[in-house]
């Protein structure tokens, strides 16, 4: 078995280094209907994630996302189709 330990690879484990330049700032993981509007379960990357805490309608347009053990998530958020659309026409 041949280890690459040069150039962009972890040297430690042997396997090539992972290219994330293609992976989306976001990801939709849920979407459902919530008394007539259509919401949103995104996971994202920090950038996403401080520009949707700074959006207004925390509470009425997005909450954080709290799983079913009561763990808020850092970069899960429930937003709304409004918040939803922004996020894809800023980051696609």
């Amino acid at each position: 078995m041949n280890f690459n330990t040069t150039g962009p690879a972890n040297v430690a484990t042997g396997w090539p280094a992972r290219d994330v330049s293609n992976l989306s700032p976001y990801r939709k993981l849920d979407s459902v209907l919530v008394d007539g509007e259509r919401w949103y379960t995104i996971k994202c990357n920090n950038e996403v994630a401080e520009w949707v805490r700074h959006q207004s309608g925390q509470g009425r347009h997005w909450y954080e996302h709290i799983d079913q053990d009561w763990y808020v998530h850092k970069n899960k958020f429930d937003i709304t189709e409004k918040i939803y659309i922004q996020i894809c026409l800023r980051w696609s």
